[in-house]
């Protein structure tokens, strides 16, 4: 589970990732390339992209009933 708000984002049970604590936040999408299929198909995994306290931090999103676009607004 994962909260967005005006103060934060929080993942499960952790702590809160603070807004004035977190810089660089982006939707990024990374294609899995595997080297055994004899297909072109490259799935798109999107990831909810940040640094907090200059840790890099990556969070899956696409099993979360959200699009895009309405987590951007955020």
């Amino acid at each position: 589970m994962i909260s967005i708000n005006k103060n934060g984002i929080q993942i499960k049970d952790n702590p809160r990732y603070l807004w004035n604590e977190i810089q660089l936040e982006k939707i990024i999408s990374k294609h899995l390339v595997s080297r055994e299929s004899k297909h072109d198909y490259k799935p798109e995994i999107n990831y909810l992209y940040f640094f907090h306290n200059n840790e890099k931090i990556e969070i899956k999103i696409d099993d979360f009933d959200i699009s895009n676009y309405q987590l951007a607004q955020f």
